[in-house]
């Protein structure tokens, strides 16, 4: 597939570079996915994001969620759900929740799987239970992680 101008070749060969990294996760700078997009043919998505639990350890104010104990994928489901994602294509995955994704015991093994099949990875948190020991094992892993601290209250 070839496109016109300069730019294109560009952003395509800054992502062969540098690999996986954030781009991995945006769809602009998936040109054949676009192009794909644009003439009605299949393509995978780009990234695609998994709430591994409803479960939060938090009770913001705002949150529908607030103090659930209850609600999480199976752990054989969860690491399931990370290889069909490779195998069919799709570039990221993107652990986030509607509830606190750290919550569930699997989700740092189903973070290097995922790592280890190719796909660009990265965790939206609370920040609280990311221990160290946790992040020696999931941040080699890791494109990002974006810590939520909206409505953060030490006294709630």
């Amino acid at each position: 597939m070839e496109f016109v101008g300069g730019v294109a070749r560009k952003v395509i060969m800054s992502f062969a570079k540098h690999g996986k990294g954030y781009l991995a996760h945006r769809t602009l700078y998936h040109i054949d996915r676009l192009y794909a997009w644009k003439h009605d043919l299949y393509f995978p998505p780009v990234t695609v994001e998994v709430n591994p639990t409803a479960i939060c350890n938090q009770r913001c104010g705002y949150c529908y969620v607030a103090g659930r104990t209850k609600g999480k994928m199976d752990d054989a489901l969860l690491l399931g759900v990370v290889g069909q994602l490779a195998d069919a294509g799709v570039n990221g995955v993107v652990f986030q929740g509607s509830g606190e994704p750290l919550t569930h015991k699997a989700l740092p093994d189903a973070i290097a799987r995922a790592s280890e099949l190719g796909l660009a990875v990265s965790l939206t948190t609370n920040g609280v239970l990311l221990t160290p020991e946790i992040q020696d094992k999931i941040l080699p892993h890791l494109t990002y992680v974006k810590i939520s601290s909206v409505d953060s209250d030490p006294y709630r």
